[in-house]
């Protein structure tokens, strides 16, 4: 069971940093032809914590695939599973342990390769360093580890569908976002305002002035304990469904 989910997370790692060198030959090639370097001014800026913030999304989006471990294990293999002599709790805290190293991997993956691609067309040496980056890259890490624990807690339980139920998460909780920053009137705008408090995505927000993203430490204080919270909660609920599962 630990070995399939080792797997998986090297899968994952292999088919990002695919993605990943696919585009810095692109943006490589792209640059030689076009003299890119040549059109950076001294003008340009590119916040440095930018890269923590995109590395944490796409952390995130490999989070909610991982996540889906334990409907997984529920599709057919729980008489296997339960014969194992590692108890329910054990199984699944290996597993989950084995996912997040790989999110971690992810995180780190990122970051050099948008160091890369960055450097490679000039603009790495117009990165801006915020005064606040250290909250920023707090908050980045915990993001894909709040969004694990959503996806565990809905779909412990599930089987075939949970693959598809990810999906749906992604729109929902960017939906959900969008929809509470519109202010419905009403109850509407009551029931979104409720959702946005548990959606991952509320707290990944960050506002640009100039050369930096604007940081508020109180706000993100808040938003990390609420991430780790979401987290927290969904893994002890996806725990719960998992110890209640029948082979």
């Amino acid at each position: 069971m630990y070995y399939v989910e080792m797997l998986r997370v090297r899968g994952a790692l292999q088919g990002w940093s695919i993605a990943y060198a696919i585009a810095f030959i692109a943006t490589a090639v792209s640059a030689y032809f076009s003299k890119a370097n040549t059109h950076v001014s001294s003008g340009d800026y590119v916040p440095f914590a930018a890269l923590f913030v995109l590395a944490g999304v796409a952390s995130g989006i490999v989070a909610s695939t991982l996540a889906g471990n334990l409907a997984r294990e529920n599709d057919g293999h729980l008489p296997l599973t339960w014969t194992k002599p590692a108890s329910r709790i054990r199984s699944a805290a290996i597993m989950a342990g084995v996912d997040v190293a790989g999110v971690l991997a992810m995180y780190v993956l990122t970051i050099i390769a948008f160091l890369a691609i960055l450097g490679i067309v000039g603009l790495a040496k117009h990165f801006t360093f915020d005064a606040g980056m250290g909250l920023i890259v707090a908050r980045s890490l915990v993001f894909p580890i709040a969004t694990y624990g959503l996806v565990w807690a809905l779909t412990a339980s599930m089987r075939r569908k949970a693959g598809a139920a990810i999906g749906f998460l992604w729109v929902g909780m960017i939906g959900v976002n969008i929809l509470h920053l519109v202010g419905l009137p009403g109850a509407f705008g009551t029931i979104f305002s409720l959702l946005d408090r548990i959606d991952p995505m509320a707290y990944m927000q960050f506002h640009g002035e100039g050369k930096a993203l604007l940081i508020d430490t109180r706000e993100s204080i808040y938003a990390m304990l609420a991430l780790l919270a979401i987290g927290a909660a969904g893994m002890v609920a996806g725990l719960a469904q998992w110890r209640r599962l029948e082979a």
